[in-house]
């Protein structure tokens, strides 16, 4: 698989121009070179400097305010499940997955830089490159930035060595690969030799969400992307991404986003 089939996109840029709230159905890593922003994530507001490495859930609505004429970061967007190619190590991984009520989404690299500028920028120069073993070389770069973080902040990546804690790692990769099907969170739960409720109240430790939260979260993102990439009827998109109910799916979504998947269309 080619380097450019794993990553949306990866690139330096320096635009001063801010970006507004959105959302997108990939995985994203930013890196701030130089100057200063602000970022809000979901209900959290965050203040960016040199160094800063940030970590943005395909699940989360972000915007950007640049605060500095000398701002300059790197960024790296992932497509689809290909962290999991790219990050093969579920603990290393998880810093992307797994949102705790005390869970930070900005760190600081900025004691690093002189290696964490360096592989960065291998990391732009291999994606232009899309040469052989260049997804190899990208996956090495990004080890490099992921275990520095964990070193440096190892609360902010779960072991999952501990009980029951990779049960919950498989049941949560297990819904984000079959979001679009009829899926039973207490059929999970008696797969894997757990109670409903000592799942429930786990899940949500490790993640952030409720497993059926998490469930509807999958399948809203989904949702949003197909609005915004096709001209499929709203019937479709809903059966696609695992909505029995038309309504039910329309209901959520306003509940969600406070307007219809139409208007939403129409907006976006």
């Amino acid at each position: 698989m080619t380097l450019h089939q794993l990553i949306e996109d990866c690139r330096y840029a320096n635009e001063r121009t801010p970006i507004r709230q959105h959302f997108h159905n990939q995985y994203e890593l930013i890196y701030i070179k130089n100057g200063f922003a602000q970022i809000d994530i979901e209900d959290k507001r965050y203040q960016l400097q040199r160094g800063s490495l940030i970590f943005i859930s395909r699940l989360e609505y972000h915007s950007i305010t640049i605060l500095s004429d000398n701002y300059e970061r790197y960024f790296v967007i992932f497509k689809g499940d290909s962290l999991d190619d790219l990050v093969p190590n579920p603990r290393l991984a998880s810093i992307f997955r797994n949102r705790s009520a005390a869970f930070c989404h900005v760190y600081d690299l900025s004691a690093q830089m002189p290696e964490i500028n360096s592989c960065f920028s291998g990391l732009v120069q291999e994606y232009q490159k899309d040469a052989i073993y260049s997804a190899e070389k990208f996956s090495a770069y990004l080890s490099i930035i992921f275990i520095t973080a964990l070193r440096l902040y190892p609360q902010a990546f779960p072991t999952m060595s501990g009980p029951f804690s990779n049960e919950i790692f498989l049941i949560q990769k297990y819904l984000e690969d079959h979001f679009s099907e009829e899926l039973s969170i207490s059929s999970l739960a008696a797969a894997h030799y757990i109670s409903l409720n000592y799942l429930s109240r786990r899940f949500k430790q490790q993640t952030g969400y409720s497993p059926k939260q998490y469930l509807i979260n999958i399948r809203l993102a989904k949702a949003k992307a197909l609005l915004c990439e096709s001209d499929m009827q709203v019937s479709v998109i809903a059966y696609k991404c695992g909505f029995q109910d038309v309504n039910n799916f329309i209901r959520l979504f306003r509940i969600r986003e406070g307007i219809t998947p139409n208007r939403y269309r129409a907006l976006y």
